[in-house]
Parts: C-alpha cells; structure tokens; sequence
C-alpha cells in the first residue's frame, strides 16, 4: 500500500494544498496553534490538519 501512494504523491501537489489550508489554518484559535506547535508535527501537516481539527484539540 504505502509504494502505491509513494508513486502517486506529487510534492507541487502537496504543497498547492499546504498553500490552500494556510488561510483556514490563520483563523484556528492561537491558543490551539501555540499548544499543537510544541509538539513534533511537521508545520505543513499542522496546516493542514488543524483546520479540521481545531475544534477537538
């Protein structure tokens, strides 16, 4: 599974989506922003996921 989606990952893709999430990412509470950034998650991965996420951390 995982060469599946190794042969399919573009990185100019990823980073058009990163670029997509990051106004969506600027309106997340700073408190949960601040607290997420301590941890070891990539920036690009907490862009993208916080989003969606903000409101259960």
């Amino acid at each position: 599974m995982r060469d599946i989606y190794l042969k399919e990952f573009k990185l100019e893709s990823w980073a058009n989506m990163v670029q997509l999430y990051q106004e969506r990412y600027d309106q997340v509470d700073p408190a949960i922003r601040v607290k997420v950034a301590e941890s070891k998650i990539p920036k690009e991965i907490q862009i993208v996921l916080l989003p969606d996420m903000g409101s259960i951390c």
